[in-house]
């Protein structure tokens, strides 16, 4: 076996423009795949915005009304969604008011209701996004809606990138 002494000068430029070229490699791919879980998140938190403002916007009558079968089925609509695991309304003073879950989810996937979430506010967690919008009607605060999405999308994606 040579000692690395022995190997000659053109071999030491091949093997170090070899090293420096699989480095790079290494760092464009992982600044590649963090750019996208950075992009996928904010894709993410803007898709369930745009849901929770909806289901909040259709939920203002049966907020008004009190009407909690109503809101059920405006919750329900969220089955279409497929990383949405459930949704919860809450009364302008945090007591839950319509619940969706869905089929096959966990049995303890209810947003949790806090002050924060009265506000807009977003947590990411290790498998699943929480996010609540306030539902407002003529410029008040009526409620809250809180739905939790799952983060499949990206683990599929990291797999596939490893």
């Amino acid at each position: 076996m040579r000692r690395f002494g022995d190997i000659s000068i053109e071999h030491k430029l091949k093997a170090l423009l070899l090293l420096t070229s699989i480095v790079m490699l290494l760092f464009a791919t992982a600044a590649f795949v963090a750019n996208d879980i950075i992009t996928f998140r904010h894709a993410l938190v803007r898709e369930t915005t745009t849901l929770a403002d909806v289901i909040g916007i259709n939920s203002t009558a049966a907020l008004t009304f009190e009407d909690e079968k109503f809101a059920e089925k405006t919750l329900a609509a969220l089955g279409a969604v497929p990383h949405v695991l459930s949704a919860t309304i809450h009364t302008q003073d945090g007591k839950p008011f319509a619940r969706y879950q869905r089929h096959g989810a966990p049995e303890n996937v209810t947003p949790a209701y806090s002050v924060q979430s009265a506000m807009n506010a977003h947590t990411f967690h290790n498998d699943y996004l929480e996010l609540s919008r306030p539902i407002m009607l003529h410029g008040n605060v009526i409620g809250t809606v809180s739905i939790r999405s799952d983060l499949r999308e990206l683990q599929t994606y990291l797999q596939r990138a490893a």
